[in-house]
């Protein structure tokens, strides 16, 4: 997780990700985390609506959010 950590701080640092992208993917990891047996996916509808009601959003926001944030790394890396 360090490693993922020092990533997402990269990409703030760089203007590549804003803080709250970096936030929302680490709440979703974390989310998934501790669902039992590792069985939800990351980007996955459960994981996104837990996320979701946190954040004041809909599930699909989360997703689309997570998964440009995700994108914009990658472009990067």
């Amino acid at each position: 997780i360090e490693e993922l950590v020092d990533l997402l701080d990269a990409g703030c640092a760089s203007g590549v990700i804003n803080a709250e992208g970096r936030q929302l993917l680490l709440d979703l990891i974390a989310t998934a985390a501790t669902e039992p047996h590792g069985r939800t996916a990351l980007l996955g509808a459960r994981t996104s609506d837990l996320v979701a009601a946190r954040w004041g959003v809909s599930g699909r926001t989360v997703r689309r959010w997570a998964a440009r944030t995700i994108h914009a790394l990658a472009e990067t890396a």
